[in-house]
């Protein structure tokens, strides 16, 4: 990436947080931590990392462990010797359900019982299939959606040497939480140290309230990338919902070079 910048002679300023956007007339107006820029189009490409979501769940504020959201997590040292509930059926569940398992006693919480890919599936192969998925979509053609489900766990080593040890089991979901721990399904309350919640992310668009356009997900309506309520804005980088896949290094290619066209034209 930095290789990038420098090849294009980019003008990139960081780190600056942008605080707000509004559209007076024809101009969006940001104000940010390094002063006020004025422009004629907004491009929104924060993706979701500033934003973890934690599921409300009841009497949540009562537990007095320790709380941590895997955007936080850094390694499976500080939990050593803990009892530690991992909460999440994706990719991050397992794979820190791996590590932690490997120096604490825990326990797994899914939604749905975790489904995992074959042994010998890759990114690279999730890619090529997303791709086949969005060419097809794209062509009107039918997709064969059991080729592979994107949404199931990926086997990475880690996650295999878990599953060597046992590990990769979920006692199913929660339905409130304790000064001490959860309650399960069943009502048996069950104490944890520490609960690492392994549940996604929203959209971190907040700087962008003023403009009247966000959700409750942080997300806005548009046509392709570009919004639909105001004129100028664009939004990037945000998964399905802003261009198939463009939520990886790779995917947002397509959804990048649209955008920079209709900016082009908008601009003309």
């Amino acid at each position: 990436m930095e290789d990038y910048e420098k090849k294009y002679d980019l003008l990139i300023k960081r780190p600056i947080e942008v605080k707000s956007v509004d559209k007076i007339n024809d101009r969006f107006e940001l104000l940010t931590s390094n002063g006020s820029y004025v422009s004629k189009t907004v491009v929104s490409a924060t993706g979701t990392w500033k934003n973890p979501f934690i599921p409300e769940i009841p009497n949540k504020k009562l537990f007095k462990g320790e709380q941590i959201h895997s955007a936080h997590y850094k390694n499976p040292l500080e939990m050593q010797g803990k009892k530690v509930l991992v909460v999440g059926g994706g990719n991050s569940g397992a794979q820190l359900l791996a590590e932690i398992s490997k120096v604490a006693t825990t326990t797994w919480s899914t939604l749905t019982p975790p489904e995992f890919l074959p042994d010998d599936v890759d990114g690279r192969v999730l890619f090529n299939v997303a791709t086949a998925k969005y060419n097809a979509g794209k062509e009107g053609k039918p997709f064969d959606p059991s080729l592979y489900n994107l949404s199931h766990i990926v086997m990475v080593p880690p996650v295999l040497e878990a599953r060597e040890r046992n590990v990769l089991f979920s006692k199913g979901r929660f339905i409130a939480m304790t000064e001490h721990g959860v309650v399960w399904e069943d009502g048996e309350e069950e104490n944890f140290d520490v609960i690492v919640w392994c549940t996604g992310f929203s959209c971190a668009t907040a700087y962008l309230q003023n403009l009247g356009v966000i959700n409750d997900e942080g997300k806005a309506d548009t046509n392709g990338t570009q919004s639909i309520e105001v004129s100028g804005l664009w939004f990037l980088g945000y998964g399905n919902w802003t261009g198939f896949a463009s939520a990886t290094l790779i995917g947002v290619g397509r959804s990048a070079r649209a955008t920079v066209n209709e900016i082009t034209t908008y601009l003309k």
